[in-house]
């Protein structure tokens, strides 16, 4: 029991130090670029989520623990009884099928942040 709620002592822990609010942020680094906000409303939520569905189920339960539950590659091993080795290889994988699934959406006309500078960089 000692061990399960020092995990998730260590997993509260963890969550509270990746997130930083921007008045903890030095002053200069406080303005958001206006590129960034750019990029960010143009992002299509929607879009993102149907091009995960489209990934094979081995590699989209990786990337859902990591990117969305905000797992640590051991937290997913664990959950997913595999060795750490075989979580970051589904999700490397799962990440190339998520952007291909991505760059369909995007020649099909939908609104997606591009991947490549040099992609929005020759867009008319």
């Amino acid at each position: 029991m000692f061990t399960t709620l020092y995990r998730a002592f260590l997993r509260v822990r963890r969550r509270e130090t990746r997130a930083t609010s921007l008045e903890e942020l030095p002053p200069g680094d406080q303005d958001v670029p206006a590129e960034e906000i750019d990029r960010t409303v143009r992002l299509d939520a929607m879009t993102v989520m149907e091009a995960l569905q489209g990934v094979d189920e081995v590699f989209r339960a990786p990337l859902t623990l990591f990117y969305l539950e905000e797992l640590s590659y051991q937290e997913i091993a664990e959950a997913l009884d595999v060795p750490i080795g075989t979580v970051m290889s589904r999700l490397s994988r799962g990440k190339a099928q998520l952007r291909a699934e991505l760059n369909q959406a995007g020649k099909s006309g939908r609104k997606i942040v591009p991947f490549d500078d040099a992609e929005e960089n020759q867009a008319p």
